[in-house]
């Protein structure tokens, strides 16, 4: 994503950094050497990722600063307390919850991108609690058309859903 969408400059950032992987491909792969970036994150592991609740802070930047937003939210492990026992950690809450923090996130990238620029974000459908699938994708991909971007590509890629060992084999 952060080569064919980033561009040639500005400011890429990252509100859900984990372990500093943005950072890394940044600081080691010559095709993006001297792109500046800022990485966020709730329990920052690396000393170059700041701390940042997203749910109350937003993305603590200025309106029309950011070149490309990187989103990997932690979503995955949807209410089973896996990166943080934070209220606001986002793996943690159910579904609605989760929704609404990322609608606000999703707001923020408007605000913060300059005009015209990029958000890429890595998400699928989950089965919390119920076994009913909750299409992140689908859903999330409304919000983003709903806040005026524009869709310019959407890449599935079977995972979480695809191994839940209830469903048949595909």
């Amino acid at each position: 994503a952060l080569y064919y969408f980033a561009g040639d400059n500005g400011t890429t950032v990252d509100p859900f950094s984990g372990s500093g992987t943005l950072g890394d491909v940044i600081d080691i792969l010559p095709c993006f050497s001297g792109r500046n970036y800022v990485m966020l994150d709730l329990n920052p592991s690396d000393k170059r990722i700041k701390q940042n609740d997203v749910t109350i802070n937003g993305i603590p930047l200025s309106k029309n600063s950011v070149g490309y937003v990187f989103l990997d939210p932690p979503y995955g492990h949807i209410g089973q307390r896996h990166y943080g026992t934070s209220d606001s950690d986002l793996s943690q809450m159910p579904p609605e919850s989760f929704l609404a923090a990322m609608y606000s996130v999703i707001r923020e990238c408007k605000r913060i991108l300059e005009t015209g620029k990029n958000v890429s974000i890595i998400i699928e459908p989950i089965m919390p609690f119920d076994d009913n699938v909750v299409d992140l994708p689908f859903l999330l991909s409304q919000k983003f058309v709903e806040e005026s971007f524009i869709l310019v590509s959407k890449v599935y890629i079977p995972s979480q859903v695809m191994r839940n060992k209830s469903l048949p084999n595909i």
